[in-house]
C-alpha cells in the first residue's frame, strides 16, 4: 500500500502551478497533470487543489497561507514559561500539579511547557521506613526461603 503525501506545498510548488495553470490556458486538469508529471514521488495535486489555489491567488493576490484564526494561547507564553522553567531548576521534583499551583496558570499549560523543552518530569515519592522489628521479619523470611531452596 503506498502512502499518500497530505503535506502542504511549499511556497515554490504554489508559484509553480499558478505558472502553470497560465500556460495551460486555464485549464486546471490539464494543470495538475503536467505539475504531477514533473513532481514524480512527491506530492500530487488533484485539479480542484489546483482551482482552490487559484481562486485564492486571484482573490488576494498571493499563495501564500494566510494566518489562521482562533485564539491564542496566552497560558504557555514566553514570561509564563520563563517562570515554569525557573521553578523546575530551583525543585526539578516538583510535579506538575504544584508547578501549576505555584506559577498560577493551569497543569497542562506547564505540561506544555515541559514538553516543548524535552524535559520529563520526575516526582520524588516517599517510601516507608522499615523498623527494627520489621527489618527482623524480613531478615527471618529470607533465612526461611534460602533454607527451603537449598
Amino acid at each position: 500500500m503506498t502512502q499518500i503525501d497530505v503535506s502542504p506545498l511549499a511556497t515554490e510548488q504554489r508559484i509553480e502551478l499558478v505558472y502553470l495553470y497560465a500556460e495551460s490556458n486555464r485549464n486546471a486538469a490539464e494543470t495538475a497533470r503536467r505539475f504531477n508529471v514533473r513532481h514524480l514521488g512527491v506530492r500530487q495535486v488533484s485539479p480542484q487543489s489546483v482551482r482552490e489555489l487559484i481562486k485564492k491567488f486571484e482573490k488576494c493576490g498571493s499563495t501564500q497561507t494566510r494566518p489562521r484564526s482562533g485564539r491564542p494561547r496566552t497560558a504557555t507564553n514566553e514570561v509564563c514559561a520563563r517562570r515554569i522553567m525557573e521553578r523546575v531548576r530551583a525543585s526539578p521534583f516538583k510535579s506538575t500539579r504544584r508547578l501549576a499551583r505555584e506559577c498560577g496558570t493551569s497543569q497542562i499549560a506547564v505540561y506544555r511547557v515541559l514538553k516543548e523543552y524535552n524535559i520529563r518530569q520526575c516526582v520524588e515519592r516517599q517510601l516507608q521506613e522499615l523498623k527494627e522489628q520489621e527489618l527482623n521479619c524480613l531478615d527471618f523470611h529470607r533465612s526461611v526461603v534460602q533454607t527451603a531452596a537449598v
